[in-house]
């Protein structure tokens, strides 16, 4: 059996910044990408021109639309290497509270999130435990299987928060306190099996 290469990099790529979300509660909703997000993603292209063997992506069109951009820069139309698209990598669902102003959600449910940040399940969506094992399941998975030495990953800040700190060892109630600037990369390293977070920005 081929062996796996044990020098790869996943680069964790926020999604640019949607339009009109200010005060919006948004983690399954579709929203919208704000005009210019193309800069967003010719700005990744630059930092990193080494080679990306893989590139995978979110299903929401703000982090699909960027990722579609990126394959078509780096392999073209008709490349026989296609894009991934993973509903795992989808946002944290907030269940009813989606597409709603914060403002318009119950403060005592609110409080109720706050206090039980981890554990507390948002009726229609997913408490942040599940969310958590949700996108280690997918790291898991793709580490074991994945021979890309390079791999791009466009996906949202909550994905990033819980991987960088997972690595990281952040306790559970820190992780959603990580700032992800949109538009930022989270880069994840391998060497010899170890793991770490090299950089976010």
């Amino acid at each position: 059996m081929e062996k796996l290469n044990r020098n790869r990099e996943w680069l964790l790529i926020r999604n640019p910044e949607p339009a009109s979300i200010k005060g919006l509660c948004y983690g399954w909703t579709d929203v919208k990408l704000e005009a210019g997000w193309e800069s967003s993603v010719k700005k990744f292209n630059s930092r990193f021109p080494d080679t990306i063997d893989q590139i995978i992506s979110s299903p929401l069109q703000r982090c699909l639309l960027p990722a579609q951009l990126l394959h078509k820069m780096r392999f073209g139309e008709n490349s026989s290497n296609k894009l991934t698209v993973d509903d795992r990598l989808k946002e944290m669902n907030f269940g009813i509270w989606e597409d709603h102003r914060w403002i318009e959600i119950p403060r005592e449910e609110i409080d109720a999130w706050a206090y039980s940040t981890n554990t507390y399940k948002i009726p229609g969506g997913e408490s942040l435990v599940e969310f958590g094992k949700r996108v280690t399941d997918w790291f898991k998975q793709i580490y074991v299987t994945s021979r890309a030495k390079k791999t791009a990953v466009f996906t949202h800040a909550g994905v990033i928060r819980v991987l960088a700190g997972k690595i990281r060892n952040t306790p559970p109630d820190k992780i959603l306190q990580m700032h992800i600037g949109f538009g930022q990369t989270c880069v994840i390293r391998e060497t010899e099996k170890v793991l770490e977070v090299v950089e976010i920005k």
